[in-house]
């Protein structure tokens, strides 16, 4: 069984699907958001420390340290929505 290659994030947000998923709604922007940073803040360790990295990313978002914490480190359960059904 062939691997499935892992997209860029970037590669997927500039996708027709996804721009559709969107205009209906179906796109968690907030965890889009989240991704984005979690990605971002892997990319800044591999380059600084953990400290500076947590730093560069609160003043790029001007988040507080309580909500990038949570973004970073906290563990997520799916919310609970109405799922979709297709006919």
């Amino acid at each position: 069984m062939g691997r499935i290659p892992k997209l860029e994030l970037e590669e997927i947000v500039s996708s027709d699907i996804f721009r559709r998923l969107r205009q209906l709604m179906l796109i968690d922007e907030t965890e889009l958001r989240n991704i984005w940073i979690r990605e971002e803040y892997n990319r800044l360790r591999n380059e600084c420390t953990q400290p500076k990295a947590f730093e560069i990313l609160k003043e790029k978002f001007a988040f507080s340290d309580a909500t990038l914490k949570n973004i970073l480190y906290k563990v997520t359960t799916r919310k609970n929505k109405t799922p979709l059904v297709f006919k």
